[in-house]
């Protein structure tokens, strides 16, 4: 039975917290003679993925964490998750192709998606193509059982419980509808709640231009996060989101280990009107990341640094709304749109 050393546990955990969220949990081994190689230079290869935190130094390796200890690289814990497991995802020049590992079926991934919300009711929001479900973290919604389990009822006409969305007619920005979200204040034992639509099924890998863009009117409250592009094959889902520093300015944020963030803290966000959030992206798990925001035409953000967790990461998920927030918040969002292409 291999376990983790003791001098090593309190890196170990402390590193851990970055990777994970809590109740996931994930699996400890310890040190291994086959899996242990000398460490090597403090810069990364290209195809390696290597990260000073505190003054430890851990190497990732197909998902699995390695300390390095003494000159040799130890290996920690595992961050790949149940989907991983059941999925591969490759993508090579413009093609993504995803395995389902158990029967071998193999479907292509698109690298584009856009929504104007003009769909007759919410549930057509979520058919083939489109979006592909909700998330309602709340109170009464207070577990991903629960919230998932809310979204089956929803597709079928049911009830909201706390947080809700609807499509609105009287605050649009183009068409003849918006997507209104609505996030109650945390409950007891919660940090923030959530109100949110999800699109699977992405492919965005490195190397890859992101350009993202949507309409946002705040018209009660502020969300903690706007956005965000998400990994599924690691627990906690690690990405790079939209962060809201000071509750008013818009500003990225790496979700992963050491959390780099790319602040600009002089344009604030509007309230109570319709403003227009713009992203470019390249993706790299090195300093080489380009990280470019505009609001209302206007480029606020213009910085390098890493916007992948690792090497082989591909963003498969994007997240809009009230991604987080610690407040009761009611927001609008509007001609959402992502491609590798600029527009």
């Amino acid at each position: 039975m291999r376990q983790a050393k003791p001098l090593l546990l309190s890196v170990i955990a402390i590193f851990c917290t970055y990777f994970l969220i809590e109740g996931i949990g994930y699996q400890s081994t310890a040190l291994a003679a086959d899996k242990q190689e000398a460490c090597e230079t403090e810069v990364p290869e290209s195809d390696e993925d290597i990260i000073v935190y505190k003054g430890a130094r851990v190497k990732i390796i197909d998902g699995d964490t390695y300390l390095c200890q003494k000159g040799k690289w130890v290996f920690s814990s595992s961050m790949v998750n149940s989907f991983a497991k059941r999925y591969k995802i490759k993508k090579e020049g413009d093609n993504c192709e995803i395995t389902i590992k158990k029967t071998g079926v193999k479907y292509n991934l698109p690298s584009q998606f856009s929504s104007g919300f003009e769909e007759n009711k919410l549930q057509d929001l979520f058919r083939p193509n489109g979006w592909t479900i909700t998330t309602l973290l709340s109170p009464k919604a207070n577990s991903i059982k629960k919230y998932l389990k809310l979204h089956e009822k929803l597709m079928q006409g049911g009830k909201f419980l706390d947080n809700r969305m609807d499509l609105d007619t009287k605050i649009v920005h183009s068409g003849k509808k918006a997507l209104r979200f609505y996030s109650v204040k945390p409950g007891i034992g919660m940090k923030t709640t959530k109100s949110l639509v999800e699109k699977k099924w992405l492919c965005f890998a490195k190397g890859d231009h992101i350009w993202f863009s949507a309409w946002y009117y705040i018209k009660k409250g502020m969300p903690s996060t706007l956005f965000d592009f998400e990994t599924r094959r690691f627990s906690g889902g690690p990405g790079i989101r939209l962060f809201v520093r000071r509750q008013k300015y818009a500003s990225m944020e790496l979700k992963f280990a050491d959390k780099p963030v790319y602040d600009q803290l002089k344009v604030p966000l509007p309230r109570q009107k319709w403003f227009n959030l713009k992203l470019h992206l390249v993706l790299s798990n090195h300093e080489d990341g380009v990280i470019e925001l505009w609001q209302d035409g206007v480029k606020i953000l213009s910085t390098r640094g890493r916007t992948l967790p690792t090497h082989d990461t591909i963003y498969d998920s994007m997240q809009v709304g009230i991604t987080a927030t610690p407040r009761e918040t009611v927001m609008l969002i509007d001609d959402v749109k992502v491609s590798t292409e600029p527009f």
